[in-house]
């Protein structure tokens, strides 16, 4: 669109793409010197490719090039137009300056601090190669909001769309669970509070899985959110009280309190991370993760005894913090998990993140794909396995088999054993599948003793 004089226009907004379309398409940078409810007036600047402007009339209205904001005036530039500074945002930005530091390196400083800035640069960088205009940081990141304002649509309409994706949910997965919570304003208007989902397909198939559930809320942890959705959690699993089950989560006094019957471990990861927060130091690493992992109470008091001796008010905040729940000696022994950290939610909330920082049904959807993309992927893994082993699994007892050999097994009945190394000794029964070390009671998967014991037989 090339603007003819006399051409006229329903509302300002065309006239100003006009102009913008025909700056693109010619290399002109335009400034808009005034615009207001009556008037538009615009600088156009000389051509970039050419040296000069396109525009007749453009001539007598030349300014500075933004591309040099130094650079002098050309001849038969008005003297308004001189005295013009070359506005504060058209200015290309400063690379940043060598950090002062000895110990740090201009990558260090450049990733603390000017990640943002290479990104908006390079954007820079290609429009003015492509178009032969400049453009500065503000009017990038505005190009890109509405960019994905005009692909994702608003978060008003996100949130006024809700219901019709509650029940194109229900309609297209009979027998899933949908619930939306908002709260009434004064106003009389509503506002989005949160939204529980479960389809059928997750139902059908807790049947066959580990009564084992790993919690991790992204919204504020407190006893209304964690209520409202054990108790959703509750109602679809037929949970009674939560007998049977194993909950794994950050902590939280409201999952006894609506399940009483459950079995409540608390992250170690965490625990140990806040631990930090108050007693920094790497002597207190190796005695914590000597104590969480064990599956006897006498190694368990051994290492604690050791942080004991370091730090007694680190010792007394750990044993405040309910050992029984992230210890594994007490961990219940018919759940085939020894699992004392939380970070499969971890990674999920990673795998998330992206999608997180969309319109709310964007988010969903994109959640939604990505479980269903993994759920394929794992069964298609799971179909070509050529082994009744999981790989993971497989690859644990190779390594047991390897170190299998220092250990001595003396039988003392049918499918009995003790398995002895140094002044270690454990009874292994083949026949229940069992291990005094309790390994192999608490995860299902043979210990290194049972593993010794097997290689006897052959």
């Amino acid at each position: 669109m090339a603007p003819i004089l006399g051409m006229k226009f329903e509302h300002p907004d065309q006239l100003k793409d006009c102009l913008i379309n025909y700056g693109v398409a010619n290399g002109c940078q335009l400034w808009y010197r005034r615009n207001d409810y009556r008037n538009i007036s615009i600088l156009c600047g000389k051509n970039v490719k050419e040296g000069r402007c396109s525009s007749k009339k453009g001539k007598q209205k030349v300014v500075e090039d933004i591309g040099t904001p130094n650079s002098k005036s050309k001849k038969g530039t008005s003297k308004k137009s001189q005295s013009r500074k070359t506005p504060k945002s058209r200015k290309t930005p400063k690379s940043p300056k060598t950090p002062k530091s000895p110990n740090a390196t201009p990558n260090a400083d450049a990733a603390k601090k000017g990640c943002s800035f290479r990104l908006w640069a390079g954007w820079m960088q290609n429009v003015r190669e492509k178009f032969m205009i400049n453009v500065s940081v503000h009017q990038c990141r505005r190009a890109k909001q509405r960019a994905v304002y005009d692909l994702e649509g608003g978060l008003i309409d996100h949130y006024a769309n809700l219901w019709d994706y509650k029940n194109e949910i229900l309609s297209t997965n009979p027998g899933s669970t949908v619930q939306l919570y908002v709260d009434t304003l004064d106003d009389g208007k509503t506002q989005f509070k949160r939204m529980y989902i479960c389809f059928k397909a997750m139902k059908e198939g807790w049947t066959s899985c580990r009564r084992v559930v790993r919690l991790y809320v992204v919204s504020i942890e407190n006893s209304e959110n964690w209520l409202l959705f054990l108790s959703h959690v509750g109602s679809d699993f037929n949970i009674a009280m939560g007998a049977y089950l194993t909950i794994l989560s950050d902590g939280h006094k409201a999952v006894k309190e609506l399940l009483p019957h459950v079995e409540h471990r608390l992250c170690a990861r965490h625990i140990y991370a806040n631990s930090k927060k108050k007693w920094n130091g790497l002597h207190y690493k190796s005695p914590f993760w000597g104590a969480a992992t064990s599956t006897l109470e006498v190694p368990f008091k051994h290492k604690m005894e050791l942080i004991k001796n370091i730090n007694l008010l680190a010792y007394n905040w750990l044993m405040e913090r309910d050992p029984k729940a992230w210890y594994r000696a007490y961990f219940q022994m018919d759940r085939s998990c020894a699992t004392f950290e939380n970070g499969i939610s971890e990674s999920y909330h990673s795998a998330i993140g992206f999608a997180r920082s969309k319109p709310i049904i964007t988010m969903l959807e994109e959640i939604r794909i990505y479980l269903m993309q993994r759920i394929v992927a794992m069964n298609q893994k799971a179909v070509n396995l050529n082994d009744i082993v999981c790989p993971a699994i497989r690859k644990e007892l190779e390594k047991l088999k390897k170190y299998q050999r220092y250990w001595m097994v003396v039988p003392c009945g049918q499918e009995l054993f003790e398995v002895r190394k140094a002044d270690e000794g454990f009874g292994v029964n083949l026949n229940t599948k069992t291990c005094t070390c309790k390994r192999w009671n608490l995860s299902g998967i043979p210990c290194i003793h049972a593993v010794a014991a097997y290689s006897l037989l052959n």
